[in-house]
């Protein structure tokens, strides 16, 4: 992620405009679909995802993605969408020094120590008892 980051804000810097923001996310997900008895999907992985806010000229232009490999066009991308729009009433903002932060939750129990099969017992165990209602 770093290496990423340290791209993006390259990058930032070769952009003319009044304003850019890139975020990059990297997110660990398990997903468990059930119909029924019958189990649907099972999947369990990482992925990283981002997007690109930038002000030029006083039109927005924004973009999400979910390559992060290529993060320069979607920059790029997001620039030629802000030159699409020719606002009535230009935007504008205050300057300021750039913000770097990471963020991270600190959950009470640490879901990502929990194995597969745990969490596919309770999905189940919730099942059972989601088919034993009388509203269903």
């Amino acid at each position: 992620m770093h290496e990423i980051t340290e791209k993006a804000k390259s990058l930032i810097n070769e952009i003319n405009c009044d304003f850019i923001e890139v975020r990059l996310s990297n997110n660990k997900s398990t997903s468990i679909t059930l119909s029924g008895e019958q189990t649907d999907s099972f999947s369990s992985g990482n992925s990283m995802y981002g997007s690109v806010r930038l002000l030029n000229n006083g039109a927005w232009g924004f973009i999400s993605f979910n390559d992060i490999a290529e993060i320069e066009s979607f920059i790029n991308k997001g620039y030629i969408n802000s030159q699409k729009i020719h606002p009535t009433e230009k935007s504008h903002i205050i300057h300021t020094e750039a913000i770097n932060k990471k963020f991270q939750i600190h959950p009470q129990k640490d879901f990502r120590v929990i194995s597969l099969d745990e969490k596919f017992d309770l999905v189940q165990r919730y099942n059972t008892i989601l088919k034993s209602s009388e509203l269903l």
